[in-house]
């Protein structure tokens, strides 16, 4: 039986390395950017010229929404170090790939519209999944749990 390519998408991630989930996370989200996101075109070219200062205030904004998809990805790649379904899996990578889409499209001035659901659907997804994901409780609990046990002990006078 021959697995598909994005099998090990699918596998635990759990079992890499802190470098290697963190690597997973960022080819997924680069991956679907150089694939679905468009770069500069005459078409955007032409909108970028037809109002400069509208062009310029969007660029920042693709790259303010490229911030909070890097805070995003920081996330996903602290939550996939810990176990998950490979249902939850895939859905953190969507979610890697929607943030960092969304903010592709937005560079690009003339898909405003399509990178805005990008990142928003990515945003809310990972929100979603925050919430609903049982594993973000019991890890948020180990690691708190951790601070506390290499914590030095205080002294009480």
């Amino acid at each position: 039986m021959r697995l598909p390519v994005f099998a090990p998408a699918l596998m635990p991630i759990a079992s890499r390395s802190g470098i290697g989930r963190l690597v997973l996370v960022l080819v997924a989200a680069a991956a679907l950017m150089v694939g679905l996101a468009p770069w500069d075109t005459a078409s955007s070219q032409a909108a970028a010229q037809a109002d400069p200062e509208l062009a310029m205030l969007m660029r920042f904004m693709a790259a303010l929404k490229g911030s909070m998809a890097l805070a995003g990805l920081a996330l996903i790649g602290w939550r996939l170090g810990y176990e998950t379904s490979p249902r939850l899996n895939l859905a953190y990578l969507a979610t890697a790939a929607l943030l960092v889409s969304g903010s592709g499209f937005i560079w690009r001035i003339n898909t405003v519209v399509e990178g805005a659901i990008a990142f928003h659907a990515g945003l809310g997804l990972l929100i979603f999944l925050g919430c609903v994901d049982s594993g973000v409780h019991a890890a948020l609990g180990r690691s708190a749990a951790d601070r506390r046990a290499t914590a030095s002990p205080r002294v009480r006078h």
